[in-house]
């Protein structure tokens, strides 16, 4: 038999569906030659329930196939079963197989050479182990993800506090809905975890409420040296009011901002005190650059809009107060399907703000409008030409772009 080249089989298997892992599986089992390459598809996601084997054998798994783990490109660990919640939002479900050691953790990833993506979903995260050593240096990786987590620092005398950001170096962080089971004046305590360096992130995006960062923040915050971009999705006033914290914190280092006030607008209604934006003031980010706003009551998700809920003001306050290195402003409208009646009701609401911009910002280059793929064009722009100037219509500074393929 003559043997295929590996650079042949890589091509060839380079065209197979990632998701269909019977079919690597398959491909794995042609013959030797073909093994290695089959198996770095097969095992480039792994996606692993706590719940379902215990984390100390799945470790020592890792460690017996180092052929299988230095295969490994993306890591999800997560408590599959369902979670039923109180009144106040807080997780009932008291499992011990859905508790996360931070330790096991590390050592987990310290066995995956070639991990760039880490997901923690859905898990009970204890405190660090007094008796163990943390991580000489932090963890490189492209993305990490943490949502739905328990944080429970405290829940043990042999665990203490510590800042999980602060293990990690990461090009894109990603948190959502993380609950802490610890108090302001616990950060404040000595016995905690300090380590050597700062959580090292390139941009953070945040949804609702985020235990880990109001830990952060006690820990010292960011390396606003490091820190390029963020997202930030508050839902209600208490958010609202962190995200500002967030900025003055991050300000410094700001060079985009992605940002939506719309379900706080929706949470508070149409008639807030035009005061209550100066809780996340834009004033701190002194370097900001690009700036993105939504246009959506669901913020980022893309549905539950509506023409117009006191959006408009919100806005408003919002450029009043950003710094004048503006140079890209974009509003976003993922949730329009048509140029209709209500189309262009939301484009009356945008075009004050347009102008606003436009004569605030000196260095502005572009106020972009991005809207549906389904979505003509020529009949945002024309839709437009009846509530702008013609200066700013031909002036080279306003336009539509079409953002979403849906």
């Amino acid at each position: 038999m003559i043997p295929i080249p590996n650079e042949i089989v890589d091509h060839i298997l380079g065209d197979a569906d990632l998701d269909d892992k019977h079919a690597f599986a398959s491909c794995s089992l042609v013959c030797s030659s073909w093994r290695p390459s089959a198996q770095k598809r097969l095992f480039k996601t792994i996606d692993h329930d706590i719940a379902e084997q215990r984390l100390d054998q799945f470790l020592a798994f890792l460690l017996s196939a180092s052929h299988i783990a230095g295969a490994v490109n993306a890591l999800r660990l997560w408590y599959a079963a369902y979670l039923e919640y109180d009144e106040d939002e807080i997780q009932k479900v008291d499992d011990p197989n859905r508790n996360l050691s931070p330790d096991m953790l590390m050592n987990i990833v310290a066995a995956l050479p070639a991990l760039s993506e880490l997901r923690v979903n859905r898990v009970a995260l204890l405190g660090w182990p007094r008796d163990a050593p943390p991580p000489a240096a932090p963890t490189r990786l492209t993305n990490l993800f943490l949502s739905s987590i328990t944080y429970k620092p405290l829940s043990s005398p042999d665990t203490i506090l510590f800042d999980i950001l602060s293990l990690f170096n990461v090009d894109e962080l990603y948190l959502a809905d993380n609950r802490g089971d610890f108090v302001e004046a616990d950060l404040q305590c000595s016995d905690t975890l300090v380590l050597p360096y700062w959580a090292a992130v390139r941009k953070v995006k945040v949804y609702c409420h985020d235990c880990f960062l109001r830990c952060n923040l006690g820990f010292g915050g960011l390396d606003t040296e490091q820190l390029r971009a963020a997202l930030l999705c508050p839902t209600n006033v208490e958010e609202l009011r962190f995200a500002g914290l967030l900025l003055q914190q991050w300000g410094s280092g700001l060079v985009e901002l992605e940002f939506t006030v719309c379900s706080v607008v929706t949470y508070v209604g149409p008639s807030a005190d035009p005061g209550l934006w100066s809780l996340c003031s834009l004033a701190p980010c002194r370097r900001l650059e690009s700036l993105h706003l939504d246009w959506s009551s669901s913020g980022m998700f893309g549905y539950g809009w509506q023409p117009d809920t006191g959006y408009s003001h919100a806005y408003s306050a919002v450029l009043a107060d950003a710094p004048l290195t503006l140079r890209e402003l974009v509003f976003t409208l993922p949730g329009i399907v048509k140029v209709d009646d209500a189309f262009v009701g939301t484009l009356r609401a945008i075009a004050p703000l347009v102008q606003q911009a436009i004569s605030r910002f000196p260095h502005l280059r572009t106020v972009t409008i991005g809207v549906r793929s389904g979505l003509a064009i020529n009949q945002c722009v024309s839709a437009m030409r009846e509530l702008l100037p013609d200066t700013v219509m031909e002036g080279g500074v306003f336009r539509f772009v079409q953002q979403w393929p849906w």
